[in-house]
């Protein structure tokens, strides 16, 4: 299974230069599978009743759109951000909506890992100093070795697969 993700999720930052790699612990890469298992028979069951909801769901199968989408009661999908889940959600969600980021960082640093490593996962380098660039002096490896660190935080949160 992969070790490492290539996403793009800070809007604020939504240039071509803006992605991080994130390493991926055992449980969401199991997570993420289940989740695309899913999306699969959701649209083999009900794609007929809105043919836009199978294209679209095809496109997130092929990676051609974002992973995580919302979906709205006229059955329109737009991709998941913090704006949208603040609006859809403020009257029931109370936490800024990149709370889990922040939990994640923390946990990072109670598990001294290396600043640096922390700050490429979240996206905080500097332009031009992204680990994944040509002359970086971290490698990809550097990032894959805290995906165990990943897993503890889901135990010590008692995260469970939804099925």
């Amino acid at each position: 299974s992969r070790k490492i993700a290539w996403i793009q999720d800070k809007e604020e930052r939504a240039t071509t230069n803006s992605q991080r790699l994130v390493p991926l612990c055992d449980f969401l890469v199991k997570a993420i599978q289940d989740y695309l298992a899913f999306l699969s028979n959701f649209s083999a069951r009900f794609g007929r009743l809105n043919p836009n909801i199978a294209k679209e769901i095809e496109r997130v199968l092929c990676s051609d759109r974002p992973l995580i989408n919302w979906l709205d009661n006229q059955g329109n999908m737009e991709s998941m951000r913090p704006a949208l889940i603040q609006k859809e959600l403020a009257e029931n969600f109370k936490f800024k909506a990149d709370w889990t980021r922040h939990v994640g960082q923390r946990f990072l640093i109670e598990q001294k890992v290396d600043e640096a490593i922390i700050t490429a996962i979240f996206g905080h380098e500097m332009v031009g100093q992204e680990t994944w660039q040509k002359h970086a002096s971290m490698s990809m490896g550097d990032i894959i070795a805290v995906r165990h660190i990943y897993d503890k935080l889901a135990q010590k949160l008692e995260l469970q697969q939804i099925f």
